[in-house]
């Protein structure tokens, strides 16, 4: 049985039609769904109650008192899915939708792929154009300063690691291994999942995906991009308007990231804290989410870089 953990913060109305194109469009009936209420603020559609209520066989419902964050949200679903002896742990953002062959492709992969710990599938956006696949190769310090070079006129010495590191829509044609898949949908083996979660629940949001495929990595797990399934991802077309939280949560688990798991020191990060730093700034100017929350910025992210 595949457990599917979807972890809900006050849009509703995504999960409905997500749950709707489990039940309805996709085929592969032998799931359940550990919905998890990650301490939202309000409450869902007398339509949505409706859906789990007559789908109560399959779907347990569990409402955390405190929100602690994309990790710890999905650790209570996954605990729960184990405990119910799940074969299959499969992540989904409650914005995803489903086809008809979505996740049976992915357990057919991990059934014949057994030294195959994770695996993703093909992330359309809503006018169905592929999402990014990043992360092929695995995040290094000096990895993140040449990405940064990518959008300037030093962009020739990023060249060679972008192209190493990013898929093109014209390399989709079989699976392929890759360093992490993206976070919005995935698939572990039950075996793979005993070995690396819980996951580290530091990162509130963000660079989630790159500790776990690091974790996996070392736990000698592959990681599969599988372009036999496919999904549609509702949200993953916005990448560029995060909040002044959100940006703040991003530069703390960056940070994290390269200290603990990469074993960067605070003089080699500094460059790239400068470097988020007056992003935050200049967004001030721009956005009025982070205009009042310089303070918190510094907070936040400081003493993880000089932890």
């Amino acid at each position: 049985m595949v457990g599917i953990v979807i972890l809900v913060f006050n849009s509703w109305n995504v999960t409905e039609e997500c749950l709707n194109s489990l039940f309805v469009t996709n085929t592969y009936t032998n799931f359940h769904i550990y919905l998890v209420d990650n301490n939202s603020s309000t409450g869902p559609s007398k339509k949505l109650e409706s859906l789990v209520k007559s789908h109560s066989s399959q779907i347990t419902s569990i409402t955390l008192d405190v929100n602690r964050g994309y990790n710890a949200g999905n650790n209570v679903g996954i605990k729960a899915a184990l405990s119910d002896n799940c074969n299959y742990i499969l992540i989904s953002n409650n914005d995803v939708y489903y086809q008809k062959t979505s996740i049976f492709e992915l357990v057919k992969f991990l059934e014949e792929n057994p030294q195959v710990g994770i695996v993703g599938p093909k992330i359309l956006l809503p006018n169905q154009k592929v999402q990014d696949i990043n992360m092929v190769i695995g995040t290094t310090l000096k990895g993140k300063y040449l990405y940064l070079l990518r959008k300037t006129p030093l962009k020739f010495l990023s060249n060679n690691y972008v192209d190493r590191f990013s898929k093109t829509i014209t390399d989709e044609t079989k699976p392929f291994r890759v360093s992490s898949v993206s976070g919005a949908c995935f698939m572990m083996s039950r075996k793979c999942a005993v070995e690396v979660t819980p996951f580290d629940e530091y990162p509130f949001l963000y660079e989630e995906e790159v500790i776990l495929g690091t974790i996996t990595y070392k736990k000698r797990f592959l990681t599969v991009y599988n372009t036999e399934s496919v999904v549609v991802h509702e949200h993953g077309a916005s990448t560029g308007g995060l909040t002044g939280f959100a940006f703040t949560e991003f530069v703390r688990s960056e940070m994290y990231f390269c200290r603990k798991y990469l074993g960067s020191s605070s003089i080699k990060l500094f460059p790239l804290y400068v470097f988020r730093s007056i992003e935050f700034i200049i967004k001030t100017f721009r956005n009025s989410t982070y205009r009042g929350r310089v303070g918190k910025f510094f907070h936040r992210t400081i003493k993880v870089l000089v932890k």
